[in-house]
């Protein structure tokens, strides 16, 4: 990393921080009227009424939400996660960085922070760094496909295509019903002109997905229209990235 970088990081995590001071000394008022039980309840609840406001597109109101949380509960590792994924979509990537890096500090075990870095690091391009954050994944929740299909994703744009293959059949069979392998197979078929297998993947992939997953849907049908037709002479397709896990940023 160049100096600028670690300038710009290093700001960033400074303004994270001034600002977790500013809640944390208000949390003393606020704490100072509830007990740490019910503190942690209200905290809580102003989570899930900042992921619900998130949901419907008030950013804001999602915010102020997520900063009340900690506010009441200063070690509430969710809540910097979903401040991260704020800052992240919103293209602020130092900041969403640094709140992740907060939330592993309180919970070491937040598979929603190691999913965001990661996340961050693929969107950069950097996949190599990516790729250990998603293993951390694999190894602290090995029972969950998420992580495997990220690692896929990461072999996939290093173009190790078995490795990348070998993951997301980790990831099916752990949970068959998971369906953003299927899509990520199905890419990869298509890409290497594997008409058949792209064609069974996409439509395996449509019947299970879900309402969040439209737009995957919309290009996995018109890929399909475009493999069947007679004589096909398809172009590969060429998708803006492969499918992560639910828990990620846009189309992770």
């Amino acid at each position: 990393m160049d100096n600028v970088g670690i300038v710009r990081r290093t700001i960033a995590l400074v303004s994270v921080l001034v600002s977790l001071f500013a809640w944390a000394a208000s949390a003393q008022e606020v704490q100072a009227s509830a007990s740490p039980a019910e503190a942690s309840r209200q905290a809580a609840d102003w989570l899930a009424k900042g992921q619900s406001e998130a949901k419907n597109g008030k950013i804001r109101a999602a915010t102020e939400a997520y900063v009340q949380a900690i506010r009441l509960k200063p070690d509430f590792g969710a809540a910097y996660v979903a401040l991260g994924k704020i800052n992240h979509e919103a293209g602020r990537p130092d900041k969403a960085m640094a709140l992740y890096r907060l939330a592993l500090q309180h919970d070491p075990d937040l598979m929603d922070a190691y999913q965001g870095l990661g996340n961050l690091h693929f969107d950069q391009n950097r996949l190599e760094e990516a790729l250990g954050f998603y293993q951390e994944m694999t190894q602290r929740a090995p029972q969950s496909p998420v992580g495997y299909n990220s690692v896929g994703n990461c072999y996939y744009g290093l173009q190790k295509f078995q490795e990348a293959l070998d993951m997301w059949q980790k990831a099916i069979d752990l949970d068959p019903s998971y369906p953003r392998a299927y899509f990520n197979r199905a890419v990869l078929y298509d890409g290497v002109h594997t008409k058949d297998k792209a064609i069974q993947n996409y439509r395996k992939f449509i019947e299970l997905a879900g309402p969040e997953h439209e737009a995957l849907v919309e290009d996995a049908r018109m890929r399909i229209d475009e493999l069947e037709k007679p004589d096909s002479t398809a172009q590969a397709a060429e998708p803006e990235a492969p499918a992560q896990g639910n828990e990620g940023h846009s189309h992770h």
